[in-house]
């Protein structure tokens, strides 16, 4: 509910990675200080209730955002409105764990999907709620993913957490 407020999209952060861990720690100190060396120097009196409070808030945001929040000035997470405008007959490329890819999506909801040096495939894709969904034969079930966009760059997330597919460009 956060994130379709603020239309934002929480990207998780990469698991079992301590180095974000510091990131983010050291993002939280650095504001604390900030904030208690501004209340000095003002000589403002708060009360420790008060100020416990917003630390707590502004440590969960700056770690969710060190941790993988992508705010609407840099991508803006697109309804399913928005998902049929961008992919409509249109041509989507880019690269997934260093291979390139593209893919055409029809607006009768057919897709094709072709790889560098390998073999072509066919599909279907739909917009159901927020989320872009495509089913690949052989297989019947549906994937889904959330699709944050900044200009013609557009980055898939997967619904259920997992390698983001990386910005791609739509080709008018």
């Amino acid at each position: 509910q956060w994130s379709d407020h603020y239309r934002t999209a929480i990207i998780p952060a990469r698991p079992y990675k301590p180095k974000d861990k510091a990131k983010a720690e050291n993002g939280v100190l650095v504001v604390e200080r900030w904030i208690i060396a501004r209340l000095r120097k003002q000589k403002k009196c708060i009360d420790m209730k008060s100020l416990m409070g917003v630390l707590i808030v502004l440590n969960i945001a700056i770690t969710m955002f060190i941790g993988g929040v992508s705010s609407a000035n840099d991508q803006a997470k697109l309804n399913g409105e928005q998902i049929k405008e961008y992919l409509s007959d249109s041509y989507v490329k880019g690269n997934y764990k260093g291979q390139e890819w593209k893919s055409f999506f029809n607006a009768n909801g057919d897709t094709h999907y072709s790889k560098t040096n390998g073999r072509p495939s066919n599909g279907r894709w739909k917009a159901e709620g927020d989320r872009y969904c495509s089913q690949w034969p052989p297989s019947a079930s549906w994937d889904c993913y959330f699709i944050t966009a900044n200009g013609d760059e557009l980055t898939f997330v997967p619904e259920h957490g997992g390698d983001n597919w990386p910005a791609v460009r739509v080709l008018e």
